[in-house]
């Protein structure tokens, strides 16, 4: 049974008052940083920083969302707009609806542990389909014979010994065969996710499989595949074995699904290694992820009107320095497209980012826009306008804080990098903005408000408007 309870809203500080929490919060977060190493993409749930006001230290949650159960307390990170807000853009992004019963949702603890099986389970869903368009990946294994009879390419180093003692002869054959250390880590997070999930309550795992509902007809099939190559096995992937996956050009589509799957596996090792002494339930979601898929899908619908497109994400993955030692890959996350009547074309180049926006600068060498993600806007913009095609448009798109409708010149720039002596051809704006998304009250979070969701409707299209204003669509 659960005696402590440890909360926070996403990217805000945690709100605890009994002892001995904080050695939970690291545990937890010392499990994360054992699975994790030093990787970049999976940052850890929870970190220790030191708070220029209070002049202390403090645990801030991180971008992700979830629900742990370590060491008798419950850790709970939730949306920093709140749990209806949430449930407005999971039915719109991934059609997960809940249904409201007396006008007065249950957030409980197993309500919101059940809400993020079903959303990983979406999302897994969403990217299995995006990848199986090739079918499951296979590799070319080497296999080596030795008889009298020749199979395949001849190994002369190995049949000369060969042939002088048991006149023998040695061939190599290529087979084609299931890329194996993909399959396996596919198939694990599809077993991890069709599992009814444990919460506090110390029991044994279901044995049956499924998600509820039915899948797609080519996902199906290739978990029959999977079960009919994995099933009864035992999994023991390191990191080390996912760091090593090279991916052909044709495959290069899995790697989503792949990096989506490692992740909930490494939830569900975290989950075992952080335990005190029973399993434990352990469940993380990158919201900033879903706030990109929730930009897009809008934007998308906003410009549907216009002569303006999304590009899909594959569109949007280009390669720098091909074939050096340090070449990248240049992901935006979205871009707008428009073929003019000349056969010319024009972009809008944006950057979905989850972070906390007031809209001004909390010291002097210290802004709300991170040093990183702007000299990263600037890079897209650049490299996009420069070897893609012209860019009118660039920048950041948050959950505001605040509402910008009346202040919106602070918060846009007619030039990239506001400079008079520009020898650019055209002009490139430059903006920060986004959806206005107000955060939870937190005397008064309980209270079931539909016009949030409402008035989330309304800000996507106040920010929709302000887009096309700025790309001269609309006046």
């Amino acid at each position: 049974m659960v005696k402590k309870i440890c909360t926070a809203r996403d990217c805000s500080p945690f709100e605890f008052s009994l002892p001995n929490i904080e050695k939970d919060l690291e545990t937890l977060c010392k499990s994360f940083e054992q699975q994790n190493g030093e990787s970049e993409d999976y940052e850890p749930i929870s970190v220790q920083r030191y708070d220029n006001v209070s002049q202390s230290f403090q645990w801030l949650a991180g971008r992700y969302i979830g629900l742990a159960y370590i060491g008798g307390t419950e850790i709970s990170i939730r949306p920093r707009f709140g749990e209806n807000i949430l449930l407005a853009i999971l039915a719109d992004v991934y059609n997960i609806k809940y249904t409201i019963h007396n006008a007065s949702p249950n957030f409980s603890p197993d309500w919101f542990s059940s809400l993020l099986n079903i959303l990983q389970a979406k999302m897994w869903v969403e990217r299995c389909a995006q990848a199986n368009r090739y079918g499951l990946p296979h590799t070319n294994v080497k296999k080596g014979y030795q008889g009298v009879s020749i199979k395949g390419a001849l190994d002369i180093p190995r049949t000369i010994t060969s042939w002088m003692t048991r006149r023998e002869v040695c061939t190599n054959i290529f087979e084609k065969t299931f890329d194996d250390t993909i399959c396996r880590i596919v198939y694990q997070a599809y077993l991890i996710l069709s599992k009814k999930r444990i919460t506090k309550k110390v029991k044994k795992e279901e044995t049956k499989v499924g998600f509820g509902y039915s899948l797609p007809p080519a996902i199906q099939d290739t978990i029959n595949t999977l079960n009919s190559q994995y099933k009864g096995q035992v999994f023991d992937i390191t990191e080390l074995d996912y760091q090593r996956i090279r991916y052909k050009s044709i495959y290069l589509i899995w790697k989503p699904l792949v990096d989506f799957s490692w992740s909930v596996i490494k939830n569900r090792q975290i989950g075992y290694n952080a335990a005190d002494k029973h399993t434990t339930d352990c469940v993380f979601v990158d919201m900033a992820e879903i706030w990109e898929a929730f930009l897009r899908k809008k934007l998308a619908e906003g410009f549907a009107d216009t002569d303006w497109r999304v590009l899909s994400v594959e569109e949007c993955t280009y390669i720098t320095y091909k074939g050096t030692f340090y070449q990248r890959n240049i992901i935006p996350d979205i871009i707008l497209e428009k073929e003019k009547d000349d056969g010319t074309k024009e972009y809008m180049v944006f950057d979905a980012k989850y972070k906390r926006m007031r809209g001004k600068r909390r010291q002097v060498k210290d802004s709300d826009v991170d040093r990183s993600d702007f000299f990263q806007i600037h890079t897209y913009i650049q490299y996009v306008n420069r070897c893609i095609g012209k860019v009118i448009m660039g920048g950041l798109l948050y959950p505001l804080l605040e509402d910008i409708t009346q202040h919106i010149e602070s918060y846009s720039s007619e030039n990239l990098f506001i400079n008079e002596n520009s020898i650019e051809p055209h002009p490139i704006k430059f903006i920060v903005d986004g959806v206005y998304c107000p955060e939870v009250d937190p005397s008064n979070e309980d209270k079931y408000d539909n016009t949030s969701v409402d008035g989330l409707n309304s800000n996507v299209e106040a920010m929709i408007k302000r887009l096309k204003k700025y790309a001269g669509i609309e006046k």
